[in-house]
């Protein structure tokens, strides 16, 4: 037995008998059977959460931003199409090494072991899938029947419905739109190429308006151009046309007068073996790098020329998702590389844009109205390249690819309910509602996946303890790397703040909760950005709720399991005492001689029922019948109990 000193002896009475006091009932959960500490396995941390190992290689040598869901994210549009649902957000994000490969720890909701992972970047696979299996998830092509779509597919509405009465032709294609007129040789997309290219189109994010200066290219001597198909990030099986005019007299072209040069180049523009989209009326042809050469033609020529003589310049038509069975549907939305001929009327018209990265010229293409659209123009990405090389001109902006480390590339969101008990060491009335915080964050990354500051809302949901009770939370920073701006507080801002004299960043939010909550008659929020003087590594940071805490009577901390204390008080000797088994030499802190928690963190959106008085000094299983489930497996079966409260 371990020996205790007077003074300690003492301290440990004194803090037993005021924590008996708070709210004590008989209605108690009587876990694992009545079985004894000595009989229990191992502890049980209660985590809602689970480390995953997740294994991502995309082949690619660069940096790809990947996503991760937690089903299919996909959902048909009003125009039949398969997009991201915007509606739901991804459980986890971060970019792959330079190299493609992402091999990391990743901290997961317990309740999911089917991952959906995507990519918006050109030249990589747009979906892969992942399941769970022993903490590792391995990411690979999905199977067809993971593919489920959210939502029933809609009447197709065109924004444009002028038909295209005619339209000249290189050549034949085959049923799936490969074209019969590719050239012999294809390029390379180097990786230097693919990195400019995901930089300037970035999915869902609307183009930099640098790269519209200009749309069409200008030839200034003979030439020969061809085409060269890079890649697309589209769920519209889209055709593109080009025209030819010439550069001084015929710049203002009607629509009218543009669709009476147009020339198909590409029937359907989609990847060859684009296998992840969920239905095979998305299949492509094209591999990236092929090409097909241009050729010059205008309304009163007899043939083609291969030639692009001097003084003419070539525009672009993108007819949205126009192909379907070998066919072209003439009636599809047009967008034209002439902006003024697009519908829009309010908000940007420009649907394509261009850059240049050395003698690289790329092109990318928007195929939905701007109106609804995401404005991002990598639905369909092509290289023009003319002979001799200097040949095309005009207003072409350079590539910026960033890579300041100060610059926020992505952010993480984290949620979750956070339910304390308050008689720790002893279990109490179980009612898991003595205090009660909802907490939002938003973690911003860079692009070399480094933390650069978070925004952490915490809601005071409930105060259901007699006690004098406060709120805090630790981060795993030293609190010299830290600096903390509180956004709101809607009770004694003063009182928030950062207490310099813990060498971790410990930020304390309120020293009375139920003062603060006005007896539970309010719900006060707080707002504190905390921004890093050093950048950390996403995997040495460990994100919200980071390790919150309660102050009770301002004498004693409770911490979720396995949460070391934050030092706020010395409450060693109360560890391994009443019903705690803690071993501080171990590691092991806030665990329970039974499987009951002293602090619950519940992560998602899940809206807790326990803040009313009604669950006041009541088990928690009697109003989450599942509960009993989940904590007698140890987390293995019934992980969304907290899904399913009492009716």
């Amino acid at each position: 037995m371990k020996k205790t000193s007077l003074k300690q002896s003492l301290f440990v009475s004194f803090v037993m008998s005021l924590l008996f006091t708070s709210c004590v009932s008989d209605d108690l959960y009587k876990p694992n059977g009545g079985k004894s500490t000595q009989e229990v396995s191992h502890l049980f941390n209660f985590s809602t959460t689970q480390k995953v190992e997740l294994n991502i290689d995309y082949k690619a040598q660069f940096r790809v931003f990947f996503q991760v869901y937690d089903r299919n994210p996909f959902i048909i549009d009003k125009n039949n199409n398969p997009v991201i649902d915007q509606t739901i957000q991804p459980l986890f994000s971060a970019f792959t090494s330079e190299n493609g490969i992402f091999d990391q720890s990743v901290t997961l909701p317990a309740i999911y072991n089917h991952l959906f992972i995507y990519s918006s970047y050109i030249g990589v696979e747009k979906v892969l899938t992942a399941k769970v299996i022993n903490g590792v998830a391995n990411a690979a092509l999905p199977l067809v029947d993971e593919f489920k779509f959210n939502q029933a597919p809609k009447t197709k509405t065109n924004v444009r419905t002028k038909s295209l009465a005619s339209y000249q032709q290189l050549g034949s294609w085959t049923s799936d739109g490969r074209p019969n007129y590719l050239a012999k040789k294809s390029i390379t997309i180097s990786n230097d190429l693919l990195t400019a290219i995901n930089s300037a189109f970035n999915e869902a994010k609307p183009v930099s308006k640098s790269y519209f200066k200009s749309s069409n290219l200008n030839v200034k001597e003979d030439a020969e151009i061809r085409l060269n198909f890079v890649d697309e990030n589209a769920g519209n099986s889209n055709t593109l046309f080009y025209y030819c005019y010439d550069t001084k007299t015929e710049q203002n072209l009607s629509a009218d007068e543009v669709n009476e040069r147009l020339i198909l180049a590409v029937p359907n523009v989609k990847r060859k073996g684009f296998h992840t989209w969920p239905s095979t009326e998305y299949y492509g042809a094209l591999n990236s790098g092929e090409g097909l050469d241009l050729y010059y033609w205008r309304p009163g020529l007899t043939k083609f020329s291969r030639t692009f003589p001097a003084g003419v310049s070539v525009g672009w038509v993108l007819a949205s998702n126009a192909f379907s069975r070998g066919d072209v549907d003439t009636t599809s939305p047009l967008f034209y590389s002439h902006p003024e001929l697009n519908p829009e009327t309010s908000v940007e018209k420009n649907h394509v844009a261009l850059f240049q990265k050395d003698n690289f010229i790329v092109i990318g293409f928007e195929d939905t109205d701007n109106n609804s659209g995401d404005g991002d123009c990598n639905d369909a990405v092509f290289n023009v390249v003319s002979n001799p090389i200097t040949a095309i001109t005009g207003d072409i902006p350079p590539a910026v690819i960033p890579k300041d480390p100060a610059a926020v590339a992505y952010t993480n969101v984290f949620n979750g309910t956070l339910a304390f008990e308050d008689n720790w060491p002893r279990k109490g009335d179980y009612d898991m509602n003595d205090v009660m915080v909802k907490y939002h964050s938003v973690v911003s990354y860079n692009y070399l996946n480094e933390v650069i500051s978070c925004v952490d809302e915490f809601k005071l949901l409930w105060s259901g303890a007699n006690f004098e009770n406060g709120f805090a939370y630790q981060m795993n920073v030293p609190t010299s790397n830290v600096t903390v701006e509180v956004q709101k507080g809607d009770f004694e801002i003063g009182n928030v703040r950062l207490e310099p004299k813990y060498s971790k960043a410990t930020i304390f939010l309120a020293n009375n909760l139920r003062k603060a909550t006005s007896l539970n008659t309010t719900t006060p929020t707080y707002v504190v950005k905390t921004s890093f003087k050093k950048r950390i590594p996403y995997y040495d940071f460990v994100s919200a709720p980071y390790n919150p805490f309660i102050m009770v009577q301002n004498k004693v901390e409770v911490h979720l399991p396995g949460y070391a204390p934050a030092g706020v008080y010395d409450n060693k000797a109360l560890f391994g005492t009443a019903d705690d088994v803690s071993d501080l030499s171990k590691g092991q802190c806030y665990l329970s001689a039974g499987f009951y928690p002293f602090a619950l963190n519940i992560v998602g959106d899940d809206v807790m029922i326990m803040n009313d008085s009604k669950y006041e000094s009541k088990s928690i299983e009697q109003f989450y019948p599942e509960f009993k489930g989940w904590a007698n497996s140890q987390g293995v079966s019934n992980k969304d109990w907290y899904k399913h409260p009492a009716k």
